[in-house]
């Protein structure tokens, strides 16, 4: 019976992370099946052998980024729990998404909320007590993160269902909210640079994450006029809280822009000219103060890989899904996945409507009981 158990067991590694449903089916088979499945050895070994690379289950969309709460699955897992009433995702990572109240009145209790999809479970998060930012939410953005991104040391293979933090940030201030402690912890930059900048606003984009450090796509401002640049971005980083704007190349501003985790842990950036999508890079050198240079590290012609159909002047990029290379690119024909390692394009979306996504990266995994995910 061991060498059987072994034998079913080695079949069921080989299962492709991004058909989750086949493991579902399996672990419905029979009582040892499933003890097999749920168990920490096959856990291991599965991550071991894919690489501990989890897969885009689907992604959020909406129209714009105050209304992302439709989700497109990308996986054998057709749907997930139902979407929160009066609620809007915003960022997607380690497992969670962070939800955005969309209907915040001044009886309300919680403006933020982070969900797992997979379990339904949805935790409310309290109000800031600053009465200074009240008013600064419209202009703000926000990431959720494992609480050890900003000490290292995490995997994030596990860490779901564990601590997080919720970091709202803004030009000038950011706070962070702990869910280990159940407090929040204000830091606010100088107030020459809070003068300095105070007619920046943030983009409601998705922040992108590298080591300790989060990046949000910054809207146009008088500021720029200075510099001679439409636009830039904003660094944050989360062990020392020094937070300083970076330049995005000349010529290019946040629309049609997207913010991208790069090769070897650079930040990236990607956006489509007529049918030639273009990525760039920067050295992490560069990032400290704003000053240096971007690289064009690809020059991609979509006319070769896109359908005919949906070759036009109208192709944008509006999204990336970082840790799996993959950059979204709406059509007038639907939305499409292109993968930066494969080059290899796949029709997501019938949708031409959508501007905004919201990918969702993570492992499934099902336990006895329980629905998890297990996730980078």
């Amino acid at each position: 019976m061991l060498e059987l158990d072994e034998l079913v067991e080695e079949v069921l590694l080989h299962i492709p992370p991004d058909d989750p449903a086949s493991l579902l089916r399996a672990a419905l088979v029979c009582r040892r099946w499933r003890r097999l499945i749920s168990g920490p050895a096959f856990r291991r070994r599965f991550l071991e052998l894919h690489h501990h690379t989890p897969p885009m289950l689907g992604f959020f969309v909406g129209n714009n980024f105050l209304s992302i709460a439709d989700f497109v699955s990308t996986s054998s897992i057709r749907a997930f729990s139902r979407f929160p009433v009066k609620w809007n995702a915003i960022d997607a990572r380690h497992g969670r998404v962070l939800l955005r109240c969309t209907a915040l009145t001044g009886d309300s209790k919680a403006a933020f909320a982070v969900w797992d999809p997979i379990t339904g479970e949805l935790k409310e998060l309290p109000l800031l007590p600053t009465a200074r930012l009240v008013n600064t939410y419209g202009g703000s953005n926000a990431a959720v993160l494992c609480a050890g991104s900003a000490v290292g040391g995490c995997s994030h293979l596990g860490c779901h269902r564990g601590d997080f933090l919720f970091v709202l940030v803004g030009i000038g201030f950011a706070y962070i909210y702990s869910s280990e402690a159940g407090a929040w912890t204000g830091r606010t930059t100088s107030a020459d640079a809070d003068h300095q900048h105070h007619n920046c606003l943030l983009s409601l984009a998705p922040s992108v994450l590298l080591g300790d450090t989060l990046y949000f796509m910054v809207c146009a401002s008088s500021y720029y006029l200075v510099f001679g640049a439409s636009n830039a971005f904003l660094k944050y980083d989360l062990s020392t809280g020094e937070m300083c704007l970076v330049l995005l190349p000349p010529g290019l501003s946040n629309k049609g822009t997207v913010l991208m985790a790069a090769e070897n842990e650079e930040l990236g950036l990607a956006w489509v000219e007529g049918s030639m999508l273009y990525q760039w890079s920067r050295e992490p050198s560069g990032l400290a103060d704003g000053v240096g240079l971007w690289a064009q590290s690809r020059a991609i012609e979509l006319e070769m890989l896109l359908p005919a159909d949906a070759i036009s002047n109208s192709i944008d990029a509006i999204g990336s899904a970082n840790g799996v290379g993959v950059i979204f690119l709406r059509t007038h024909v639907g939305i499409f996945t292109f993968d930066l390692r494969s080059s290899h394009v796949k029709k997501v979306s019938e949708a031409r409507h959508y501007g905004s996504v919201l990918p969702y990266v993570s492992f499934y995994y099902t336990p006895p009981r329980v629905l998890f995910p297990f996730t980078q």
